[in-house]
């Protein structure tokens, strides 16, 4: 019971009087009040599957696929452990090695996020999990040739988890570790194994 009542300690503390001390032990308090975020991204293509390119210890199968985007975001619910956030934003997934690899992409999506951790004094990081849709103007080869029998959709299922790092003076400007994922649902949006994994990496600017 001791070492269930402690867990809870972390992840949900007591809410102090100062909001400022529950919000992370973090100086910088203004920044909650930066609503919105501009975030600019690049990354590889791997064709692990979803779970296994979460798995930092799972060896790497990059391709030599990338996507560069950008997107804007909107707090819409700002509290004490979690925010939550509204995100659309525009991609562009490239090869210089295989045809058929060009292709735009748009997407919208809403983000669940948990912003208190005890080492947030030192290192201000937070984790957020989404859901959303994306849209490829064009089916790639990727997509559509790995093996995938019902081959791909253009209207994808985009999901998204990140962590983000900043220094807690500065916490409006955020280093940000994404996978940016689309796929079926398993074959709820018409294909069952179709989609793509991107490992990116990019910087966000909160105002």
């Amino acid at each position: 019971m001791a070492v269930i009542a402690l867990s809870g300690l972390v992840i949900f503390p007591p809410v102090a009087a100062n909001s400022q001390e529950a919000v992370g032990n973090n100086s910088n308090y203004s920044a909650e009040n930066l609503d919105w975020g501009v975030l600019l991204f690049g990354g590889r293509l791997s064709r692990n599957a979803f779970g296994r390119t979460l798995n930092p210890f799972a060896p790497t199968n990059q391709t030599n696929i990338f996507i560069f985007g950008a997107a804007l975001s909107k707090k819409l619910y700002v509290g004490n452990y979690f925010d939550i956030e509204a995100e659309v934003g525009v991609g562009q997934q490239f090869s210089n090695q295989y045809s058929g690899e060009n292709s735009p992409q748009v997407w919208g999506a809403a983000y669940l996020r948990y912003k208190y951790f005890p080492w947030n004094k030192f290192v201000y990081t937070t984790v957020a999990i989404n859901t959303g849709l994306n849209y490829s103007f064009k089916t790639t080869a990727f997509e559509t040739f790995e093996g995938r029998a019902d081959g791909t959709r253009r209207l994808l299922h985009y999901l998204a988890p990140e962590i983000t790092f900043s220094l807690p003076e500065r916490r409006d400007l955020e280093l940000v570790f994404r996978l940016h994922h689309r796929s079926g649902i398993y074959g709820l949006l018409g294909c069952s194994s179709c989609g793509t994994n991107f490992v990116s990496v990019g910087f966000r600017k909160r105002f």
